[in-house]
């Protein structure tokens, strides 16, 4: 029968002796990642990937209006008039046309399609944004109490132009 092995002794201000099993020494630890050692790598990167995106842009085409260039777009004012029956000459104040709000205005391409409407304003402004170049059609649909709708007006945006073309559209009260 074997006697009972006693616990290994330690020496004091001596570390422990790791198990037979486990290597007498860990691996090195790799040098620590801080936010000093990053920096000047990071600032690189970045400065490398703002290089590259300016010699990009740099070295692309124009833009046009079929490729995403500058939009255009089409403002005016929606008026209704006459507002007095009787229009002298000169015009009288209290008779000028007056703004038509809430007069809804479409944008038509060359086909008929219809590529933008929006709304007019309570002082009768509009504005539509139009991202491509071609031939329009700027019409107003009816409104209510007033005759018809405004004559469709054709204009024509060219490419890479950028701008705004104004367009104002009127609506006949009735008044006679």
């Amino acid at each position: 029968m074997r006697e009972p092995s006693a616990p290994p002794v330690r020496l004091l201000g001596m570390p422990p002796r790791p198990p037979a099993h486990l290597p007498a020494r860990l691996p090195p630890r790799p040098p620590a990642v801080t936010p000093s050692t990053q920096r000047p790598a990071l600032l690189a990167a970045l400065l490398a990937a703002l290089l590259v995106a300016a010699l990009v842009a740099a070295c692309s085409p124009a833009p046009t209006a079929e490729s995403g260039g500058p939009p255009q777009a089409i403002v005016g004012s929606v008026t209704a008039g006459p507002t007095c029956p009787v229009e002298r000459n000169p015009p009288q104040p209290g008779c000028a046309p007056r703004p038509v709000a809430g007069a809804v205005i479409v944008l038509d391409d060359s086909t008929g399609r219809e590529v933008a409407r929006t709304t007019s304003g309570p002082d009768g402004r509009y504005r539509i944004t139009v991202a491509t170049s071609g031939t329009f059609s700027v019409r107003g649909m009816p409104v209510a109490g007033l005759m018809g709708a405004p004559r469709a007006v054709t204009i024509t945006l060219a490419a890479g132009i950028g701008g705004v073309q104004t367009v104002d559209l009127e609506y006949d009260t009735g008044i006679r």
